[in-house]
């Protein structure tokens, strides 16, 4: 009987769970819990870790640029490079130009019968229409979405001889200010953040400088006389700006002190890849690197690209006259990168270009999309 009572006892333990325990029994649980979480979270620590050694194109640099750990997405799947052209979902746009990635959120400017521009914001990681926003009040203008300082989109108007900057709040797309830079810059095109400040260029050949808050202009540069000025590019210390019409590359210092670097005809699009300068030279059929504030080498891509982004391993050029779009490493550039149609036509006019982290988007003004890659 005394055998049976404690059989039946051992069994009652077995399949019940207790809910006390001795204090030595608790301190061996403790340890042991804090054991495998330490293991636990070594394994994760080292597979975060080869994950990020994996992401790490090309040789070993001093640049470590954040974006390579980051993109767990892009690398596996741009193998091989495939384009959607799409419409914002919910959303309805014509000639979509100049996109900008706010973080979470693709803004795209589109062409307005008449004017005013009007600005779209799409969720990048879904492609769900958020809103349409009118850009610039009454009258024609042609603001373009062009840089983002953590809070708003920056729009320069385009329009012949504006020298109007709208503010626009990342947040809800409102409108909150509009800076005049001065009737001494006209007819905007690009702007760019530099952590403190907005540039802008103009196609009567200045560089402007001015104050976010205040829209106090802090410093303005004929950077290359004669000459349409296009793309500018931030390095950390000095900002960038094409001269179209003079074939020029102009590093402009914090005070808009420039020096001038040539460059194959017609440079466009510009962009920092953490240690070198890439031009898009639309008049030459090329891409430009510049390294050390010289021209480093010139590759021909057999067509004529218009503006430029890069991935973290690559540079990507548009042609708006071919429908196509390049992409050229950085760590091996050679002539005659592979190239991929956007939007599904030949006629797709691309525009401008924009990296999300995981997913190129490109501006198919002539079929009225955005390509996504």
């Amino acid at each position: 009987m005394k055998t049976q009572i404690r059989k039946q006892h051992t069994n009652v333990v077995a399949v019940q769970p207790q809910t006390t325990f001795p204090k030595e029994d608790r301190m061996k649980k403790q340890s042991s819990t804090l054991k495998l979480a330490i293991l636990v979270a070594m394994v994760i620590t080292m597979t975060l870790s080869a994950a990020a050694q994996d992401e790490v194109v090309g040789p070993p640099t001093p640049y470590q640029n954040p974006l390579q750990i980051a993109l767990k997405e892009w690398y596996p799947a741009n193998t091989s490079a495939t384009v959607a052209g799409l419409y914002p979902g919910g959303l309805t746009f014509s000639n979509p130009n100049y996109v900008v990635f706010d973080g979470s959120n693709i803004w795209v400017s589109h062409t307005v019968a008449g004017g005013p521009n009007r600005i779209d914001k799409l969720q990048a990681s879904d492609d769900k229409g958020i809103g349409s926003y009118t850009v610039g009040g009454t009258g024609g203008s042609a603001a373009y979405s062009g840089a983002f300082d953590g809070v708003n989109i920056w729009a320069p108007d385009h329009a012949t001889g504006s020298s109007n900057v709208y503010r626009v709040r990342a947040a809800d797309g409102v409108t909150t200010a509009t800076c005049n830079l001065g009737s001494t810059n006209q007819t905007l095109m690009a702007a760019a953040f530099d952590g403190t400040s907005v540039w802008v260029s103009t196609f009567n050949g200045n560089v402007v400088k001015f104050n976010p808050n205040t829209c106090a202009v802090q410093c303005s540069v004929a950077a290359s006389a004669g000459s349409r000025i296009y793309g500018l590019a931030f390095d950390g210390t000095n900002m960038w700006a094409t001269a179209y019409d003079n074939n020029q590359v102009i590093k402009l210092n914090s005070s808009c002190g420039g020096t001038a670097i040539s460059v194959p005809a017609g440079p466009v699009g510009i962009v920092w890849d953490g240690a070198n300068l890439w031009t898009a030279n639309n008049g030459a059929s090329s891409i430009s690197r510049i390294t050390g504030g010289a021209l480093g080498g010139t590759y021909a891509i057999g067509y004529q690209p218009s503006w430029i982004a890069y991935d973290g391993a690559n540079v990507w050029a548009t042609d708006a006259s071919a429908g196509r779009v390049s992409k050229m490493s950085t760590s091996s550039p050679g002539p005659n990168p592979p190239s991929y149609q956007t939007c599904g036509s030949a006629s797709s006019h691309p525009e401008q270009i924009a990296f999300d982290g995981a997913h190129m988007w490109v501006a198919c003004y002539g079929t009225n999309q955005l390509g996504k890659i």
